[in-house]
């Protein structure tokens, strides 16, 4: 796992390490880094699909558990994640580490819509319920089907 602490956030370091990591997993004969991440979080999506290059293939629902507790406090969450595949010497991954646009050179295969500041999404939904786990579950299914399925 890999965290930037909120007053370095914005300034490349995360950028940096990763890019390292892949030169020294290079280095070993590693050509594919894998790990996963929540679907909801947007700049964890933007950083690895379109800085990094990382590949989605799947994902699984409540990987974790209900009630893992979130980076806004426990508030009985799903832990739903996305797989990324990092191909470390894919034509992609070596354009973006070169710093060449490189975004999609082949158009994905498939969307997810996700809302740009989730973390209020799920404090909002929490406060509403009175910090209650079924209110943060309700709010996670009804973005996976695009529509609110709960009341406030």
């Amino acid at each position: 796992m890999m965290a930037i602490s909120v007053a370095h956030q914005n300034r490349g370091v995360g950028a940096r390490l990763k890019w390292a990591q892949r030169q020294r997993a290079m280095s070993e004969g590693i050509n594919l880094i894998a790990w996963t991440w929540d679907p909801m979080q947007a700049r964890n999506a933007h950083f690895n699909l379109n800085r990094l290059g990382v590949v989605v293939r799947s994902m699984a629902a409540n990987f974790y558990g209900t009630d893992y507790a979130s980076a806004g406090g426990d508030v009985g969450l799903d832990s739903d994640r996305l797989f990324a595949d990092w191909h470390l010497n894919s034509t992609r991954t070596k354009m973006l580490a070169g710093g060449e646009d490189a975004r999609f050179l082949s158009p994905p295969a498939t969307t997810i819509e996700i809302p740009s500041d989730w973390l209020a999404l799920v404090n909002f939904d929490a406060a509403a319920r009175g910090a209650s786990s079924s209110g943060s579950r309700c709010v996670r299914r009804s973005v996976r089907r695009r529509t609110r399925l709960c009341r406030l």
